[in-house]
């Protein structure tokens, strides 16, 4: 199981990489990492009440080690706080999302939250969401992707409709295949597995895409 590494055994081993944080700064970063973990301690890692507390620091932390270069903010997340990149990252782009919703606690599960702040989910998405939450509706991950993708799906037909002939004929399908493997293969080593069963709805989401798409060539 990882374990914490000592904050003077942390920050001494930055020397290394020619990354000095001052005493004031380690102080700061240290207050922020025993917030994140009294947090860890009392709420559940789970509960969107959790996600904001801990996204917060996190996002303090970060603007705190942007100025030491990259990777500098992902060792010291993992080190002190035993949070990975992805992890913190996530938590930051929910806490940056919903920190201003009063009631974020009961009307939105975190999976919906990682959903929602992702960089994919168009902002007309995450808008509605917050809505019908203000509205008293719960905010699942079920209900997160039914309402991005009737964003998303909106989107790429209007593309479709304007996309050139030219840019069809260009189009080498055997390499977006190769594309599409290669992320479904990295997306299923780091998804987490609460995720998955997402990955494989915009997966069935795409085969109806392209079923629609031979249908209309077809008839025309």
């Amino acid at each position: 199981m990882t374990a914490l590494i000592r904050p003077d055994h942390f920050y001494s081993s930055l020397v290394a990489d020619e990354i000095t944080i001052t005493q004031d700064e380690q102080t700061e970063l240290e207050r922020h990492a025993t917030k994140i973990r009294e947090v860890q301690s009392k709420v559940r890692r789970t509960a969107a009440a959790g996600v904001l507390r801990i996204g917060a620091e996190l996002s303090a932390a970060q603007a705190q080690l942007s100025k030491h270069g990259d990777g500098t903010f992902a060792k010291w997340s993992r080190a002190r706080c035993l949070i990975s990149k992805s992890t913190a990252y996530r938590a930051i782009a929910a806490y940056a999302a919903f920190k201003d919703c009063p009631n974020v606690g009961q009307t939105f599960e975190p999976s919906a939250m990682y959903v929602l702040s992702a960089d994919s989910t168009p902002e007309e998405a995450t808008a509605e969401a917050l809505r019908r939450a203000d509205q008293g509706e719960l905010i699942t991950a079920k209900v997160a992707r039914e309402i991005i993708r009737s964003y998303t799906t909106q989107d790429e037909d209007q593309d479709r409709d304007d996309d050139d002939q030219d840019d069809v004929l260009t189009w080498d399908p055997m390499e977006c295949l190769r594309d599409i493997h290669r992320e479904v293969s990295r997306w299923r080593q780091v998804c987490p597995k609460d995720q998955l069963a997402g990955l494989k709805q915009v997966l069935q989401d795409l085969l109806t895409q392209i079923d629609r798409t031979e249908a209309k060539q077809a008839q025309g």
